[in-house]
């Protein structure tokens, strides 16, 4: 699957935490799936076990060292991320097909990229979505 970011604006924007707003390492509601990028160097982060892909390192080995990275979009880039579904390390393959899983996570927002790093340059927003069975 892949989620995509668009800036919808006419200016740069900022965007804090990058990794969170991918949902890299943002896991379900019940805290038994987790997602991360669907990249080659993530290759060691998982593997297929009892039925299910399951994460092998935490987070698949993409949750960052507790840095916040900002992101920065131009007016109208969309930044599109792949990602994989896995159940959590320390979770169980599901017994039947997931209805629905839903993830969520929160951006804070800047407009004006060059602004100053003050908490009141930054706008929170909720973002998040849900899979349902196909």
């Amino acid at each position: 699957m892949t989620v995509e970011l668009t800036n919808e604006t006419n200016e740069e924007i900022a965007f804090v935490e990058r990794r969170s707003a991918l949902f890299h390492g943002v896991r379900n509601e019940t805290d038994d799936l987790v997602l991360i990028p669907d990249v080659d160097s993530n290759e060691d982060g998982y593997e297929f076990s009892d039925s299910c892909w399951t994460e092998t390192i935490a987070g698949g080995g993409v949750v960052g060292n507790g840095e916040q990275q900002v992101g920065y979009l131009d007016p109208g880039e969309t930044v599109p991320q792949p990602l994989l579904l896995l159940v959590r390390m320390d979770a169980s393959c599901p017994e039947s097909p997931l209805e629905a899983v839903s993830f969520a996570t929160t951006i804070a927002v800047r407009r004006d990229a060059d602004a100053s790093d003050d908490a009141d340059s930054w706008e929170e927003h909720g973002w998040e979505f849900t899979l349902f069975e196909a």
